[in-house]
């Protein structure tokens, strides 16, 4: 069944309204935007495909936070992609409700690394989405598709 899902910028601006901390397992996203590798040629510049998702890297992180941090809120939220980007896949990220320093924060940084350093590994990416700069995507984003929908 079809179901809406947020991309990370509107989760914070409209939900969390504050920083808001992501795990992507999409290893080809990773190594375009953490590890700054090109994309490849053959992928004619449309690289956001779910096939790339490590599965078993996003089932260990579901199965450690529902051992150890069985409160803590998850979303499953669309990728941080360009604005002009009007459809792309889920590729499986999700949005941990957590707050810098706290108990899961700290345990999540000492198992996947410091989401504010460079990652490690490219099967996980802990990622953080500043507040400051999920407000200006998420208003340039939606004034783009104000307009894109105003020319129909």
């Amino acid at each position: 069944m079809p179901q809406i899902i947020k991309t990370i910028e509107e989760l914070v601006v409209t939900e969390l309204k504050r920083d808001g901390y992501l795990f992507v397992f999409n290893t080809l996203y990773n190594d375009i935007k953490a590890f700054h590798k090109p994309i490849p040629p053959d992928l004619d510049g449309f690289w956001l495909d779910q096939k790339y998702t490590d599965s078993n890297a996003r089932q260990a992180f579901l199965d450690f936070m529902a051992e150890n941090f069985p409160n803590v809120k998850l979303y499953e939220v669309m990728d941080f992609v360009p604005v002009g980007t009007m459809m792309w896949p889920y590729l499986g990220s999700i949005a941990v409700d957590i707050q810098k320093g706290d108990p899961a924060y700290q345990a999540l940084s000492a198992k996947y690394g410091d989401p504010e350093q460079a990652a490690t590994d490219n099967r996980h990416v802990f990622w953080c989405m500043p507040y400051e700069v999920a407000v200006d995507t998420h208003s340039r984003r939606e004034a783009f598709w104000d307009e894109e929908l105003e020319d129909d």
